[in-house]
């Protein structure tokens, strides 16, 4: 199935939906609700097959669109006093050069603010997470190379040069290697080496910077996604200690507000928290797919993955169309 007609196929089920009102359901649900904080990851008019972005125009349609109906708050503001009316977080993670090319600008014209959650590692060294690095390749290494790809234990061969074939793939080598523990996936990377040594992506994926970050942090809240980006559900006490106090040093050491907190791919053990909250940290975020409580120190997050505005109006208001995406 090619990508038009994935998107379109996509764009007949939301309309149906409509047509069922279903949005109008979902609406009165997120009206009970105290809070609804979304989590989207890159703003981008640049097109990666392997890991698409959210285009500007897009995302500023769903501001204008959430903005009748919602109150768009802060993570502060949601602590300290949350609106009488639905409210809604903008929550980012990773820290994409993006977010200041793309969203920021957007948020600016919309009068909004917004959480980046920044990998600490990636601030200290520019280069991106593993998963990045990874899909930057998929997204344009040619066919040929990448058909040579045997990865032990996984399956799925690339056998097609599409758009939708490589994103496909990326997606299942993810999940193939995202929910490992941090060792035993170093030897699927190390595996990968010798193809990323063969051939450079023309343009990869840019991380910000601690300047970046203190550029809008007066007007942005910054956060923690953990040093290394692991999935903490996966690592022991012992692990997530140190990776949080190397975090926490990195913060400190380039004068970043330390308090947020979120998880890295949703992963965690209930053990966490007591650490976090030892740690400062007031205002940790999870995923969970669900909605928050206000005035909460945990606080669940919805994912935002759609690429059009149809899908992301319906995954803010609670909905994911498994097997659509």
């Amino acid at each position: 199935m090619s990508l038009l007609s994935r998107r379109q196929m996509k764009a007949v089920v939301f309309h149906s939906l409509s047509l069922a009102q279903g949005e109008r359901v979902l609406r009165a649900l997120a009206a009970r609700a105290s809070a609804t904080i979304l989590n989207f990851h890159r703003i981008s008019p640049k097109h990666n097959p392997a890991y698409p972005p959210l285009d500007p125009n897009t995302f500023s349609d769903l501001l204008d669109y959430l903005k009748r109906d919602f109150a768009i708050v802060t993570l502060e503001e949601l602590r300290q006093a949350p609106p009488k009316r639905p409210a809604i977080v903008l929550s980012f993670d990773d820290g994409y050069l993006d977010f200041i090319e793309y969203a920021v600008p957007t948020l600016k014209r919309h009068g909004l603010r917004a959480n980046q959650n920044l990998i600490a590692s990636c601030v200290e060294t520019g280069v991106p997470p593993w998963n990045i690095r990874m899909y930057d390749f998929l997204a344009s290494a040619p066919l040929s190379l990448l058909k040579e790809l045997d990865i032990p234990g996984f399956l799925p061969r690339l056998q097609s040069d599409s758009d939708d074939a490589r994103g496909r793939y990326a997606l299942a080598l993810s999940r193939h290697l995202k929910f490992r523990p941090a060792q035993e996936r170093r030897l699927f990377l190390e595996f990968l080496e010798p193809f990323y040594a063969r051939y450079s992506p023309p343009e990869t994926t840019r991380m910000m910077s601690a300047d970046d970050a203190r550029s809008i942090s007066d007007t942005h809240e910054i956060g923690c996604h953990s040093w290394s980006h692991e999935s903490m559900g996966l690592e022991d006490d012992a692990f997530f200690r140190t990776d949080l106090a190397r975090a926490k040093e990195m913060f400190s050491r380039h004068g970043l507000p330390w308090g947020i907190y979120a998880f890295p791919n949703g992963s965690y053990r209930a053990s966490h928290l007591p650490i976090l909250a030892a740690s400062g940290v007031h205002t940790t975020l999870l995923v969970d797919e669900k909605r928050a409580k206000a005035r909460s120190g945990v606080l669940p997050r919805l994912t935002m993955s759609g690429g059009s505005l149809q899908e992301t109006r319906f995954q803010a208001l609670g909905y994911h169309a498994r097997g659509v995406a």
